[in-house]
């Protein structure tokens, strides 16, 4: 019997052990709560109780082909198949790019799990991937013009 990997993290107490990766990144993830500070942007509040905390990406300044990557700590588990919820807020106008990447270290580039692109809902979406093998970390990553939020 494989052992499964469980991990939850909805940003109440602190950033659930993310970083971001700084050597390529044009903007700042934040762990906030509330309305986000662009007018006709993201969320009211986070996809649980809605006046909870979500990781957050001010992207209006971005120019495209900037990035902003948030780095998951090592998950490492079964190496059969696994999936990764998430919950995730793409609404403004000139939302760019959101993509999950699977990291191994064995491996030169990362490889991408997971993408969607421009103004999704004005709600919380929920995104799923599904991956067979161990995970070191998973990256979570913003390209271009202004990509607002995700949550994990």
């Amino acid at each position: 019997m494989q052992q499964s990997l469980t991990r939850q993290c909805s940003f109440e107490v602190d950033d659930c052990g993310y970083t971001q990766d700084r050597e390529s990144d044009a903007s700042d993830w934040v762990r906030m709560r509330g309305h986000t500070p662009t007018s006709y942007t993201g969320p009211r509040g986070d996809h649980t109780t809605g006046v909870g905390y979500f990781m957050y990406i001010e992207a209006s300044h971005m120019l495209p082909g900037h990035s902003a990557r948030l780095l998951s700590t090592e998950l490492r588990g079964s190496t059969g198949p696994q999936c990764l919820v998430f919950f995730y807020h793409m609404h403004g106008s000139g939302t760019g790019l959101l993509n999950v990447f699977l990291r191994r270290v064995d491996r030169e580039y990362d490889a991408l799990l997971w993408r969607r692109r421009g103004e999704h809902s004005i709600s919380w979406m929920k995104g799923m991937v599904e991956y067979t093998c161990a995970v070191d970390n998973i990256p979570y990553s913003g390209f271009s013009e202004n990509l607002n939020e995700v949550e994990y």
